[in-house]
């Protein structure tokens, strides 16, 4: 089977909530294309196949199957859906950049985050390719984070802090990552308007927003997203006691962008010489920026008093403190 027809039958069946079945899809495709399965899927299907992940708890199994498959399958992680030809210019694209002394930087972002325009600070001004290091944000795997660290990548994920994710990494040679953050209560009203937008993704969260009427409504349905938001914010802030981490926030993302990228020159640390402020910057009009109005407080003209409040207490008052979140 082609992989492109894999990647349709692994859309429909996980459309029928068969989530067992589209997790056996892929691993098919992984093995009639070792070399060129995990990029499509990752490109076409990436929140479908992190939810399948999560939901047969094959994470581990998976991740294990791909870091045995990379010693002869060294290119598997590249990102890019063009023929074997522009993989090879990806890799000497990267190799270059290794020449040039530029570190690949590990910077995991919080859904509905501005995490494009984030990445495009290194992946478009950097001109950093994009190389996997973990299965989607589930889990690292180590062949893959050892050579990721070589240098010259850029790879931005939503990348779970499981209590082991630390040591995986470091196991990796990560001595230090970027976190992306954005208050929970903003990123809960984003999710209503993903829903609509990308009607193909996230099943089960479509499913329980449904169920409502108005945004407020919706939102309220899908509280799940909204406590694993929050645990996934302070799941980092936890981990920073494991591995050093620079956090960054979307409110200081569209309240200075400047001040926003020199942050992050500053503690990426690679030479500036190399960099484009005009490549990081423009905005592409056939792109979600998942900015829309680009406002970080909208969700207090969204849901009533009564439901703000409620939403604030779920908020713990160290992340409201650190972030700058408080009412």
């Amino acid at each position: 089977m082609q992989l492109e027809d894999s990647v349709h039958l692994f859309q429909a069946t996980y459309d029928k909530r068969d989530y067992s079945g589209a997790a056996n899809i892929f691993l098919d495709a992984l093995n009639l294309h070792p070399s060129n399965a995990y990029r499509h899927f990752a490109i076409h299907v990436s929140s479908q196949l992190s939810e399948v992940m999560s939901a047969t708890k094959r994470i581990k199994e998976f991740a294990q199957i791909m870091n045995d498959m990379f010693p002869t399958n060294p290119q598997m992680n590249i990102l890019n859906l063009g023929d074997y030809e522009n993989t090879v210019l990806i890799d000497r694209l990267r190799n270059e950049n290794i020449d040039k002394g530029l570190p690949s930087i590990l910077l995991a972002t919080q859904g509905k985050s501005g995490s494009i325009s984030v990445s495009n600070i290194f992946n478009s001004g950097f001109h950093l390719p994009s190389i996997s290091y973990a299965l989607i944000n589930q889990r690292v795997v180590p062949n893959w984070t050892l050579d990721y660290m070589r240098g010259g990548a850029c790879h931005v994920t939503h990348l779970y802090p499981y209590s082991d994710q630390a040591q995986l990494l470091k196991e990796g040679g990560v001595d230090r990552m970027f976190v992306h953050v954005r208050d929970p209560r903003q990123t809960l009203v984003s999710l209503v308007h993903h829903l609509e937008k990308y009607p193909t993704q996230l099943g089960r969260l479509r499913d329980m927003a449904d169920q409502g009427n108005s945004v407020s409504e919706k939102a309220l349905m899908v509280l799940p997203f909204y406590r694993n938001a929050i645990r996934w914010i302070d799941g980092w802030v936890k981990l920073s006691e494991e591995i050093p981490i620079t956090f960054s926030t979307f409110e200081d993302m569209v309240d200075d962008w400047e001040a926003f990228v020199e942050k992050y020159l500053e503690n990426y640390g690679g030479p500036r010489e190399h960099f484009s402020m005009e490549n990081a910057t423009p905005l592409r009009h056939d792109t979600d920026y998942h900015f829309r109005e680009g406002r970080p407080d909208e969700w207090r003209g969204v849901f009533s008093a009564n439901e703000s409040k409620m939403l604030s207490d779920l908020l713990p008052e160290h992340l409201k403190v650190r972030f700058d979140w408080r009412e």
